[in-house]
């Protein structure tokens, strides 16, 4: 919460932070398996050319890490925050992209869940503007909780 604790305004306070579900991070885990399991039964059946298990075991480390790099970094670098004014919306590292909805031309918050949605308790949440401004919150943890927040914060 780096970028957006720097960017609120003096009266403004931080409500709700929204994190991403644990089940956007399997998918990670199942092909890094797949991909070491592969790097294994390729080892297994080489012959035993030392050059070629190195340049194979570099290559499938390379794409596990760069994979699992990937994921990290858009988990830590990833904000969804509600706060008493804004709704906002932030990616990105070095380039920043941000989406940000004044609370007050939200119109409507709605929560597409999925039946796994239900039972794990994730949704995509969106929160929908005056005009045509959307903010996405995707596959977020306790979207029904986020929902109570914005409304509150909106005064309903």
């Amino acid at each position: 919460m780096h970028y957006v604790a720097s960017h609120l305004s003096l009266s403004e306070e931080v409500c709700y932070t929204a994190k991403i579900h644990w089940v956007d991070y399997i998918w990670v885990l199942i092909y890094n398996v797949y991909y070491i399991l592969c790097m294994w039964f390729t080892y297994r059946n080489m012959n035993n050319s030392t050059d070629n298990v190195y340049l194979l075991s570099l290559m499938f480390s390379i794409i596990v890490i760069a994979d699992l790099y990937i994921y990290l970094s858009r988990y830590y670098f990833l904000e969804m925050i509600v706060t008493n004014k804004r709704v906002i919306f932030k990616t990105g590292i070095i380039s920043v992209h941000t989406e940000e909805l004044i609370l007050k031309e939200v119109e409507t918050t709605e929560i597409e869940q999925t039946f796994w949605g239900r039972i794990l308790d994730f949704a995509n949440i969106y929160i929908v503007g005056t005009g045509h401004s959307v903010v996405e919150f995707a596959k977020v943890k306790n979207p029904v909780k986020i929902k109570q927040i914005i409304d509150s914060q909106k005064g309903y």
